[in-house]
């Protein structure tokens, strides 16, 4: 193509596209992405990004020529052809199959004051998933989609309504998949979007920004991991968080003084309910006042936080953005003094109320505001506690009507140095304070990982924070559409999210109690909250069948903490969720495509919780392979669909054949609170599968994290003969000793020989606590191996030719 021509040219890196109404900046990074960002004509191309901090490289281009209609560029994982004067544009794969296309009619629109939209074809076959936190199915065709952060409480209801758009979390980035093929689209811009997606005309979307200008992203597969994978590489990934925070948390809006609390520790204690932390809602403050505590009712906050301790619990505060506006009051005068609220145009301190009454709200825009919250943080964090838990940041406001609302749209903020309007800056509120909320936590504790809840966010927010569904009411509905809206957040980059088990407000049944808890037992963040006003919601409210049943969830939870830390581990190192959708593992598999009432909990576990009343036995469609029902011990070869046992006692759980599935035991985790690995449960399949098991210290600050680990990775193989286990140790820092118990599951006769590297284990008939050995269990039909190893080596078992 020659660079004169004046519809196109090239200017560092980027191919630049001028068309009659805007100009179009095609750039092509070296991990597969390639941007796309339209503006007006006359519009600058200097802008901020709040999420990105650091693009790749831009050297992924192969060629660029003039074609008939325009131009096209090749990199090695797309070619985009740009129509001359339209600008409108067709995306190919190297095969040049159809990725992307605008259509006719389709293309960059200007809307005026209403902003700017972006019109393309919904190809035959399209699924889309993502977009944050949504209600609905996973599956989000066919409707129309707002990205706002909203407090979506609607009080007659006891939370948001089923259906209710938008929610508290909106990342404006979906996944599209077609034949098999998956790619991914993100619109980095924070100003309000609407996305249509074939509901106002089937077989039409429309991405419609209220901001001037469309900055967006084409991250090709064709898997939808690496979709994910190239996403997270772009905006972020969780960081690994401490074991502890995977735990079971209890919690409510409620827990008036310091001696209820305790109470609560005692009953979880005594009844063997293994909480890992325990929360405080804004009952602890001074008046609803941010980082205070109420005097008469909790009194010694440093003793109340180390008795905990000492019982096994962390102790979590919230901390809403609303700062009162009193004067003699240090925290807002130093606010005050570092200039960190918002102001309106004249001037003045923009006020509104929240639970403090009158109260103003920091600009975390402005690196001053983030500083002078991560110092209240800190300070917080300095008494010991174990995290900090963010509210109210959608942002929302407390107007004298009582409803949720917001800061005006008008108001101007710092925009970090480029002056903007609150317009742009309320989606990505509550990422800043996020943000400032984990630095802050780093400086009081750098020792230990920071951990922080919000309940607003925007892509990217994983960072920083894990994230909940906010108030979900306690209904059947609510229960039903949790599981989708997880699974969609894990699908956005968001791995670290949970529900309020029971739901937030309302008077859940013990059934529903009980179904919310499996749910909750399986997702990557497991904590019961619940309001103020409703009856008690600990798992003793409920009489002793409920209880039993969640100790029994709760002690699953502890026991699979290998397998699950691992997962989380994954997660932080890929982007892949902890929680992710059949389609995502089983991908080629039509069947699974708007499969939400089950879900995969890293690649080898199968949940299928039950989400609706009077079910004693559900249906469940299994993926090819051979899977193992773990409540009974059955075994099925997929793919098929079953029906299996789902009585309120039982949680439906499979694992995947050729798993090796590491485990502890409960009473572990309560001597020490990350213990190793004591367990390697092996269920052979017909297929090769690779599992993993990652071990640390649990709680490492993220600078020390990786000072001291272990990686261990099982191949799992068998043909007519033998079974082989191959298991590859890996270290860093001082090498652990590992000492645990090797079964292995369904084997249909005794093997004549049982090695490891090649010599014969001495065989015990009852099994014993030290030293290497294997023993026969009948009942079972399973053998047991006593293993005690601090290199790589492999297990062969030997049956005799049938």
């Amino acid at each position: 193509m020659s660079s004169k021509h004046k519809a196109f040219r090239f200017d560092d890196g980027r191919l630049i596209a001028l068309g009659r109404e805007a100009r179009l900046e095609l750039t092509p990074y070296t991990n597969g992405v390639i941007r796309l960002s339209y503006h007006r004509l006359g519009q600058s191309s200097t802008r901020r990004s709040w999420v990105i901090g650091e693009y790749p490289e831009t050297d992924d281009m192969i060629a660029a020529y003039e074609a008939e209609q325009g131009v096209e560029m090749l990199t090695r994982s797309l070619i985009v052809a740009v129509e001359r004067d339209t600008l409108k544009v067709q995306v190919g794969d190297p095969e040049r199959n159809l990725v992307i296309d605008d259509g006719p009619d389709g293309g960059w629109v200007d809307l005026g004051s209403e902003g700017v939209a972006l019109r393309r074809r919904i190809l035959p076959g399209e699924r889309y998933y993502g977009l944050g936190e949504k209600t609905g199915g996973l599956n989000k065709l066919g409707r129309r989609w707002r990205m706002h952060n909203h407090d979506a409480f609607v009080r007659e209801h006891g939370g948001y309504p089923p259906g209710a758009d938008p929610l508290y979390c909106n990342i404006p980035f979906y996944i599209v998949l077609r034949a098999g093929s998956a790619h991914g689209i993100y619109v980095d811009s924070a100003y309000p979007l609407n996305l249509d997606l074939g509901a106002e005309q089937p077989g039409r979307s429309l991405i419609h920004s209220e901001g001037g200008e469309l900055d967006t992203f084409i991250l090709p597969g064709p898997s939808i991991a690496e979709v994910l994978e190239r996403f997270t590489s772009l905006t972020g990934r969780m960081p690994l968080p401490a074991r502890w925070a995977l735990g079971y948390h209890q919690s409510r809006w409620g827990y008036a003084n310091a001696e209820a609390l305790e109470g609560i520790a005692d009953e979880l204690r005594q009844r063997q309910l293994h909480g890992a932390a325990l929360w405080l809602d804004i009952q602890h403050q001074q008046g609803f006042r941010s980082f205070t505590w109420d005097e008469e009712t909790f009194p010694e906050p440093k003793a109340l936080i180390e008795r905990l301790r000492k019982q096994g619990f962390e102790l979590v505060l919230i901390q809403d953005a609303g700062i009162k506006a009193e004067e003699q009051w240090d925290v807002y005068e130093s606010g005050v003094w570092a200039d960190a609220f918002l102001r309106k145009q004249d001037g003045e301190l923009y006020r509104e109320r929240g639970w403090a009454e009158e109260s103003v709200y920091p600009d975390f825009s402005h690196p001053s505001a983030r500083q002078w919250w991560s110092e209240q943080v800190e300070a917080m964090a300095r008494q010991g506690v174990g995290g900090v838990w963010i509210d109210l940041n959608e942002p929302t406001v407390l107007p004298a009507s009582g409803g949720p609302a917001s800061p005006p749209d008008a108001l101007p903020v710092h925009g970090d140095g480029e002056p903007t309007r609150m317009h742009e800056l309320h989606n990505v509120y509550a990422l800043l304070q996020a943000e400032a909320s984990y630095a802050g936590m780093l400086a009081a504790q750098p020792q230990c990982r920071p951990f922080v809840l919000t309940r607003a966010g925007f892509a990217g927010v994983q960072r920083f924070a894990a994230l909940w569904t906010g108030d979900v009411s306690s209904t059947w509905a609510g229960l039903r559409e949790t599981l989708p809206m997880l699974l969609g957040l894990g699908l956005s980059g968001v791995a670290f999210v949970g529900s309020d088990v029971g739901g937030f407000s309302g008077s859940p049944s013990p059934e529903l109690y009980a179904r919310w808890m499996a749910l909750g037992c399986v997702s990557p963040f497991f904590r019961c909250h619940y309001t103020k006003d409703a009856p008690a919601q600990e798992p003793w409210a409920f009489g002793e069948e409920i209880e039993a049943i969640c100790r029994r969830l709760i002690n699953t939870r502890l026991e699979l903490m290998p397998y699950l830390y691992s997962a989380f581990e994954e997660s932080a190192r890929t982007g892949r969720p902890v929680l992710r959708p059949m389609i995502f593992e089983f991908q080629g598999d039509d069947r699974f495509l708007d499969v939400d009432d089950q879900a995969m909990l890293g690649a080898h576990l199968l949940v299928a919780p039950v989400l609706d009343p009077g079910i004693s036995a559900r249906e469940v469609v299994l993926p090819p392979g051979l899977w193992t029902y773990l409540p009974t011990g059955t075994r099925y070869q997929g793919p098929d669909r079953i029906f299996v046992d789902a009585e309120l006692d039982t949680l439906p759980l499979f694992v995947r054949g050729g798993t090796v599935l590491p485990r502890c035991t409960v009473d572990a985790v309560l001597e020490s609170r990350y213990p190793l690995c004591s367990r390697l449960d092996v269920y052979p399949g017909d297929v090769e599968t690779v599992s993993h098991l990652y071990e640390d210290r649990g709680n490492s600050s993220p600078e020390l994290e990786h000072c001291e680990h272990a990686q261990l990775r099982f191949i799992t193989s068998s043909d007519q003969d033998t079974l082989r286990l191959c298991v590859w140790l890996e270290t860093q820092g001082s090498a652990p000793h590992f000492s645990f118990d090797l079964y292995i599951h369904q084997l249909q006769e005794l093997p004549e020989i049982v090695a490891v590297n090649g010599v014969e284990l001495e065989v015990r008939l009852e099994p014993e606590e030290s030293g290497e050995h294997w023993a026969w269990l009948e009942e079972q039909r399973a053998l047991r191996l006593r293993l005690e190893r601090s290199r790589s080596f492999i297990v062969e078992l030997v049956f005799a030719m049938s």
